[in-house]
């Protein structure tokens, strides 16, 4: 248990912070799987419509889509990276301080 700077008090718990980590680690790959399973066929449509008025416009929004759905998946990678990694961190930190209480390594 911890103070935050405002006065009050916090708990961390470094199992669910894993637990989120994974999670978030887990959607991220799911989606950037997703967007490699539909590309093709997003591709496709785009080529398939590209005598329509309206092809440049498909094409920028499949593109963007695309991006947009591989950068959020990247995002949460890394957050479920960050989040595991401070779970650890939080551990050996307790760690550490219950041996010094216990006067090992003094």
């Amino acid at each position: 248990m911890g103070s935050s700077a405002a006065g009050g008090r916090y708990a961390v718990h470094p199992e669910e912070l894993t637990k989120i980590g994974r999670r978030s680690a887990d959607l991220g790959e799911r989606l950037l799987e997703l967007k490699r399973a539909t590309a093709e066929g997003s591709a496709a449509a785009v080529r398939t419509h590209g005598d329509w008025a309206f092809a440049a416009a498909l094409e920028r929004l499949q593109s963007s889509c695309e991006h947009n759905v591989e950068g959020f998946g990247r995002w949460l990678d890394d957050m479920g990276d960050r989040l595991t990694a401070a779970a650890r961190n939080y551990e050996e930190t307790d760690e550490w301080a219950v041996a010094k209480l216990r006067g090992v390594g003094v």
